[in-house]
């Protein structure tokens, strides 16, 4: 007869019982399924999640994608969803929000990273975090806790490293459109592809809201924002252990709210009261890296 129980192989076994009390032993093995490999950076070397002397939690690329079907502006919303970071809103007028982590304070004792160089330092976290789009990203590392020996002083609560998708002989392209009856419109794009030696992955991303009164208070709810990001990145390898890394960034976001008179351009003097953001972000990071048989890696970050 045919037998056939989950999770163990199946198989068809011919059976002749010539005597009723007869045990006929059957040895079941089991069917195997492994997960896939897990390789995290948050602590500094390449290494198996298992291998890791200390916790730390990956967002995957579903997660990922999940998260950008529904917000490609930033990444705030996606890093809330787990347990022990929140938002706390720290204007209601821009509608700026700073990240908290085991109940610290995210602009001086998180740490974010981008492939591990700090993407903001200090007091700037508080407005980075709103201009980071996840439209590049392959997955997120979390260290909850303290990090300060491997990132400094402002990892005692925690770090989070974002991890960007590499270009592979494959052309990667995507195109997103998000709008809302809040009159929210963004748009993105992402490219990725390895010619032979060069490789280049291109980020491009824009933001555009306009102030809404939900309360009919006469105060923007939502804020007047207007955000670009433009993302190059240049891969050159050497060979199959040694590349070179060149990546440049730029982008500038304007956040207004508060009187909703003024705003629209019927201000006064009496409706004169409005509060504004103005972010302009340029940088560059230069990465030689090279791969040893032994496992050893050799890296000059810039």
């Amino acid at each position: 007869r045919d037998w056939s129980v989950t999770g163990v192989q199946t198989c068809a076994l011919p059976i002749s019982l010539k005597n009723p009390d007869e045990i006929i032993s059957i040895r079941i093995k089991p069917k195997g399924k492994e997960l896939g490999e897990v390789i995290v950076s948050s602590a500094r070397t390449n290494s198996r999640i298992e291998n890791l002397p200390i916790k730390v939690e990956v967002i995957g690329l579903d997660d990922l994608e999940d998260a950008i079907s529904k917000n490609q502006s930033n990444i705030a919303g996606l890093l809330t969803q787990y347990n022990g970071i929140m938002a706390q809103q720290t204007s209601q007028t821009s509608g700026n929000i700073n990240l908290r982590m085991q109940g610290l304070d995210g602009g001086k004792y998180i740490k974010i990273l981008k492939d591990g160089f700090p993407v903001s330092d200090g007091f700037s976290e508080g407005l980075g975090v709103m201009q980071i789009p996840p439209l590049d990203l392959k997955q997120i590392e979390i260290i909850k806790g303290t990090a300060s020996t491997l990132f400094g002083g402002d990892a005692i609560a925690g770090s989070i490293n974002l991890i960007s998708k590499d270009p592979t002989p494959k052309t990667d392209f995507s195109v997103f459109m998000n709008q809302s009856t809040l009159k929210e419109s963004e748009a993105g794009t992402f490219f990725a592809k390895r010619f032979n030696n060069f490789g280049l992955t291109f980020l491009g991303s824009y933001d555009y809201e306009d102030p809404v009164d939900l309360g009919n208070d006469g105060f923007s709810s939502q804020p007047k924002v207007r955000g670009f990001t433009v993302n190059p990145k240049l891969f050159y390898y050497f060979n199959d252990s040694t590349k070179l890394t060149l990546n440049i960034s730029t982008g500038a976001e304007q956040r207004i709210g508060g009187d909703m008179d003024y705003l629209t351009g019927a201000g006064d003097f009496i409706h004169s009261y409005y509060q504004e953001n103005k972010t302009d972000r340029s940088n560059y990071q230069l990465l030689f890296e090279k791969k040893y048989n032994n496992g050893a890696i050799f890296s000059k970050k810039n």
